[in-house]
Formats: C-alpha cells, sequence, structure tokens
C-alpha cells in the first residue's frame, strides 16, 4: 500500500514536470488537435514557433485541423509563410487526405483553394485523397475536388489492397458480374467504392471539362452562373449606390 500511495503523492510532480518540458511546437499541435484558434494565431505570430513541427507519429498542426474539420485553423496555418501543406504524418497521409477521409466539406474546399497543395499526393500504400473520399462515400467532397481546376490522377485509385476492395465492394454495391463493355478497372472502381462516386469519377475520366463545368455550376462555385450573376448584382448594387 505504501509504495502505491507514495506513486500517488508524485503524481503532480510528474505532471508539472511534463507541462514544463511541452515546448512551443507541442503546444501548436495540441491547440490545433482541441480548436484552440486563439492559442494556434498567439503561437504562430511567435518567430521561434516551428510551424512544420511532427509528433512522434508525424502530425503537424495542419494535420491535426484537417483531420478535425477545423476550416478556420487551416485556414490560418495555410496563412503562414513557411507552412509545408503537405507533410505527411509517419503513415504517408498528408492534411488533405485526413480531410478527405474525414469528409470535412470546408476544411476540403480551403485547402484545394491554397496552390501549394498537392491533391494528388498518395500515402505509402498508394492511396490518394480522391480514393479515400471515395473509400467513404463522401460525394460532395469528391465533387469538390474534380470541379477544383486542378489536374487530378484518377488512374492511382484502383492500386490499393485487392482483397481489402474486394471486401468493400461485397458491402457497398450490388455489382456482381462484369459488363462485357467495362474495363476491369472501372468495373474493380464500382465495386469498391459504390456507384456514386465511381460513375462520377468514370464519368470525369471520359469529358474531365465538362464534368468540371457541370459540377462547379451545380456547386455555385466561380465560374458558375449562379456566382457571375451574384457578382454582377453586387456590383450594380454598388454602383447604384455611389451615383445616388
Amino acid at each position: 500500500m505504501l509504495p502505491c500511495f507514495s506513486l500517488l503523492l508524485l503524481l503532480p510532480y510528474f505532471v508539472a514536470t511534463r507541462m514544463a518540458q511541452t515546448t512551443k511546437d507541442e503546444e501548436l499541435v495540441w491547440a490545433a488537435l482541441y480548436g484552440n484558434l486563439e492559442v494556434v494565431k498567439s503561437l504562430c505570430s511567435d518567430p521561434a514557433v516551428n510551424i512544420n513541427w511532427q509528433d512522434e507519429d508525424g502530425f503537424t498542426a495542419l494535420s491535426c485541423a484537417c483531420q478535425e474539420g477545423l476550416s478556420l485553423l487551416v485556414e490560418h496555418l495555410l496563412a503562414h509563410p513557411k507552412i509545408d501543406p503537405n507533410l505527411a504524418n509517419n503513415k504517408g497521409t498528408t492534411p488533405l487526405s485526413f480531410a478527405f477521409e474525414k469528409g470535412h466539406k470546408e476544411a476540403v474546399s480551403v485547402m484545394l483553394a491554397y496552390p501549394r497543395v498537392d491533391p494528388n499526393k498518395p500515402r505509402d500504400d498508394q492511396s490518394t485523397p480522391l480514393w479515400f473520399a471515395c473509400q467513404n462515400g463522401h460525394l460532395v467532397v469528391v465533387q469538390l475536388l474534380l470541379a477544383s481546376g486542378r489536374e487530378i490522377k484518377t488512374k492511382t485509385m484502383s492500386t490499393f489492397n485487392n482483397s481489402t476492395a474486394a471486401e468493400q465492394g461485397r458491402r457497398m454495391s450490388t455489382r456482381k458480374i462484369k459488363p462485357n463493355d467495362e474495363t476491369e478497372e472501372v468495373f474493380q472502381r464500382k465495386n469498391t467504392f459504390g456507384p456514386k462516386c465511381a460513375d462520377l469519377v468514370d464519368e470525369y475520366e471520359k469529358d474531365p471539362d465538362g464534368v468540371r463545368t457541370r459540377l462547379r455550376r451545380e456547386l455555385g462555385l466561380p465560374g458558375s452562373f449562379f456566382f457571375n450573376f451574384s457578382l454582377w448584382f453586387f456590383i450594380s448594387l454598388l454602383c447604384s449606390h455611389s451615383l445616388l
């Protein structure tokens, strides 16, 4: 009993020692993980803080923010001049892949708007952000990616473990027999991801410009009729007020 009681008495000391040893770099990652925007802002303004610091698992502040879908944090971190938006963790998973895997639409939109983000960087097992989104059935996220105007490599999606893909196919799709006019890659993709995401990717491969234009119109992204009309209306409103 006495040794155990002694350990309990020493517990506050161990906690205090650990907190004292925590660096500002570690604090940044923890603040991003728990969504503390004010702490993140404060630490980002400190030139001594390494914005790309990685913990023992390879997670950065941006990785944590993307994984949790904290779009305001993502936006603030991307504004840092030294940020590396494609820095992967120990398994090769990038911040963008985390956002895609979880289906965080706002975080994905912010990431895709940043030019230095690589939308095709695969994980160590060669699964791409697009693969993550399709695998988990995040159709809107897939639409955002294909409508982004970035060059998207869809061929890398079929390099994941075949046995895993087959098992997912049995759960997610009712298709069993490959039609004669369908390639093995397209058939496997539909069995793996389900018809909606797979059909959209298949359509994109055949007509990327047409699909991109249609998706931008449907999502109300810049370049669509809705966006152009809204912009025209806003400018007209400003002009009318200036003339009064």
